[in-house]
């Protein structure tokens, strides 16, 4: 029955803009002059440092994620996947995709005022030390991190043979709607304000997720956990991360979750 009334998006045909990838070509091309024969650097992308034919718009798109919305269709194909606390304790995600459109993304739903100040930073490239891929010195081994909502929960397990964190949510592996599981080679538990909307969902404030100013962050990579430092000055900064000694916080190449988790 819900199924009948999920909401896609057909990417062909709709497209949400929530900036351009700016800095980012000038970034990666180098600095070679005009006539210089050698060969042009390898383009990557900004938000996962993978390679990339060309350098798209970024395309935010805020999913599902209550029990009946799962599968979702398309999250896999994502740069960085947020993870938002909603009314009634639940949780949606908001998908930004630059590297890979797939042809369907959904189920999709409405927007909430958080994702206003989160969105901006796309004017610009997205993370700092996003597309790094040496690993920082220390970090502890860990098999897994979890992270609770009033009514919804997400675990991280590390698996050595595929190098990828898997998703669980609600004590279920997570996947997506033709089967494929979900996980990411970085996930970032970024600790933050969680306050009070000024808007009213079903009558009530729903939640609103803090993405400027600074905290803690548990980051996991490689099989190790880090704690870190995030600072995002202003809604039109990005966010970086630091270690406990202060330098870059790198994330491993490709697809990164970002969860922001309560203080």
């Amino acid at each position: 029955m819900w199924a009948r009334h999920k909401t896609v998006i057909i990417v062909a045909a709709v497209v949400v803009v929530a900036g351009l990838v700016a800095g980012a070509l000038v970034a990666f091309r180098g600095g070679g002059q005009a006539g210089n024969a050698a060969a042009p650097a390898e383009l990557r992308s900004p938000f996962t440092g993978e390679p990339v034919p060309s350098l798209n718009r970024v395309l935010a798109v805020k999913i599902d994620n209550i029990v009946y919305a799962r599968p979702q269709t398309g999250l896999d194909h994502a740069d960085i996947v947020y993870v938002l606390p909603v009314e009634g304790g639940l949780s949606r995600f908001l998908a930004i995709f630059s590297s890979d459109y797939p042809p369907v993304i959904g189920p999709v739903r409405s927007a909430r005022e958080d994702d206003l100040e989160l969105l901006r930073q796309f004017g610009r490239p997205a993370f700092a030390y996003s597309g790094a891929t040496a690993t920082p010195p220390g970090g502890n081994v860990t098999e897994s991190a979890s992270v609770s909502y009033p009514a919804a929960s997400f675990r991280f397990t590390w698996s050595a043979a595929k190098g990828r964190w898997l998703v669980a949510m609600d004590g279920k592996s997570a996947v997506t709607s033709s089967g494929a599981p979900l996980s990411a080679v970085t996930v970032v538990i970024q600790h933050t304000t969680v306050r009070t909307s000024r808007f009213l969902e079903y009558g009530k404030p729903p939640p609103y997720a803090e993405s400027t100013g600074s905290g803690t962050a548990l980051v996991l990579r490689d099989g190790k956990a880090w704690t870190a430092h995030w600072s995002r000055p202003d809604a039109d900064a990005g966010t970086t991360f630091t270690t406990a000694s202060g330098q870059p916080m790198t994330f491993a190449p490709g697809q990164v979750w970002v969860v922001l988790a309560y203080r």
